[in-house]
């Protein structure tokens, strides 16, 4: 009964990079934060905190990471631009009239309305999203009826929508209430739609990138170094990464015995992946101080 992501490593990495900055603070001149994500993709965001209480001002850099489960273990990956998805949440209600099962043409269907919204959501991320935006549009949870032999009157609908596009961000959001708005109508029913803003995605920059790589490829060798595909997920370092300059980096947690995927019970890393890790992250950080 788990659902492991690996923040506990994350954890004891960040830890470990608190507790090296503070045996060397007589050996550098500047100041290193350190932040334990209090949330990652649900309210109240960790991330959003940060932000808008300006614990990022006055700061250059940020440094983020990730475990990954289809990098190797002992490698390390990163790439410029968007690497996460925005996450936003949004509520429908749909609204129908009740009427028996045996006269439904007496109310509305508010199931037929959810069914119409369902399938026709899905065309904004297939026809109307770049492809290489890798738009999702998600239905979480859906809520309606009270008896086999009753028209619906009413159905609750929850769901994320996520982009890695900023500029698309509201464009999207704005289209899914426009669906759900336009399936209720044809139905002579009504939405009432909600939405809230979660995290941005999360937008590595360049030369933070290419200057994590070199250091990689002088720690660890050149093979060490690899470049994945953005993660469809979500991670309110995309606060931090709106602020000020960011690189996001993953490291590698796949071995024999180590193979299972993240949010899963089987999931399972080696602590010898924390000490290197670490090492890395506390030599990034130093390069950044010194630069």
């Amino acid at each position: 009964m788990m659902h492991a992501c690996g923040h506990d490593m994350h954890v004891s990495i960040a830890l470990g990079v608190a507790l090296a900055f503070h045996r060397m603070r007589e050996n550098f001149s500047g100041t290193v934060r350190i932040f334990f994500q209090p949330a990652e993709e649900s309210e109240p965001l960790g991330g959003r905190a940060v932000a808008d209480e300006k614990l990022l001002e006055g700061f250059d850099a940020a440094i983020g990471f990730h475990v990954r489960t289809d990098i190797p273990a002992g490698a390390y990956g990163a790439r410029a631009g968007a690497v996460t998805k925005s996450a936003d949440q949004f509520e429908l209600e749909l609204k129908g009239i009740m009427a028996h099962g045996a006269k439904a043409y007496e109310g509305v269907d508010a199931i037929a309305i959810a069914g119409t919204f369902i399938n026709e959501v899905q065309k904004v991320v297939t026809r109307e999203m770049p492809a290489d935006d890798g738009a999702v549009v998600t239905i979480g949870t859906i809520h309606g009826g009270q008896a086999t032999n009753i028209i619906c009157p009413s159905v609750t609908m929850t769901g994320t929508i996520r982009t890695s596009s900023s500029a698309r961000r509201e464009l999207l959001v704005r289209r899914v209430r426009e669906v759900a708005e336009g399936s209720a109508a044809m139905h002579r029913g009504k939405a009432k739609f909600s939405s809230h803003l979660g995290e941005p995605p999360v937008v590595n920059d360049t030369a933070m990138v290419e200057r994590f790589r070199q250091l990689v490829v002088k720690s660890f060798g050149e093979d060490k170094f690899v470049e994945r595909s953005p993660s469809s997920g979500s991670d309110d370092f995309g606060f931090y990464s709106s602020c000020v300059p960011s690189t996001y980096f993953w490291f590698g947690s796949r071995e024999p015995g180590n193979e299972s995927a993240v949010h899963t019970p089987t999931f399972g890393a080696s602590d010898s992946l924390l000490i290197p890790t670490t090492e890395l992250a506390i030599q990034f950080c130093w390069e950044l101080l010194h630069s």
